[in-house]
């Protein structure tokens, strides 16, 4: 089903490309979720999508064939940085340490267990993460050597060693 139409959409070298319908749908439709102007692309072997926004960035999107009719879906959660944003404002602010928080793009598609870093104004920084199931957890680090220390992505391995090496240094304190 995808085949055909790959080769509805397809234009002659010579001409110049006509805009397929699904990108249309898809741009039409992603535009009223994010609620800024985009532009999208498509290819059809794989099947995919990408939306361009105005800063540049671009959100991956998903095609698929349900019952004969070509559907779309980002591939991956959905984040609004002003949403975030707020929310730290808050946070931050019933800690006790008020600042304001930037995030990035404004609006991102992430992967579940991603973490969107967010640069706090007094050098800390916000690490939000996004689950499968659409709930977030958000860690804030007010210091900004121990913000900078824990935004460089660590893996379970190194997290292993280190906390064996500090089993070892805990016991040359008793000597």
């Amino acid at each position: 089903m995808i085949f055909a139409v790959s080769a509805a959409c397809a234009s002659e070298p010579s001409q110049p490309r006509e805009r397929p319908r699904i990108e249309a749908a898809v741009e039409r439709g992603l535009g009223e979720r994010v609620h800024v102007p985009l532009r999208v692309r498509c290819v059809w072997i794989p099947p995919r999508c990408r939306a361009t926004l105005p800063d540049g960035s671009h959100l991956p999107v998903w095609l698929g064939v349900r019952h004969g009719e070509i559907v779309w879906r980002l591939d991956g959660a959905l984040v609004f940085a002003d949403d975030i944003e707020a929310y730290l404002r808050e946070a931050l602010a019933d800690l006790g340490a008020p600042q304001t928080a930037e995030c990035g793009a404004r609006v991102q598609a992430i992967a579940a267990r991603d973490r969107v870093p967010c640069q706090l104004q007094h050098g800390g920084k916000a690490f939000v993460t996004v689950n499968a199931d659409g709930t977030t957890s958000i860690e804030i680090v007010l210091d900004a050597v121990a913000a900078a220390a824990r935004a460089e992505p660590v893996s379970d391995e190194s997290l292993l060693q280190m906390s064996r090496k500090l089993e070892h240094a805990d016991g040359d304190d008793e000597e």
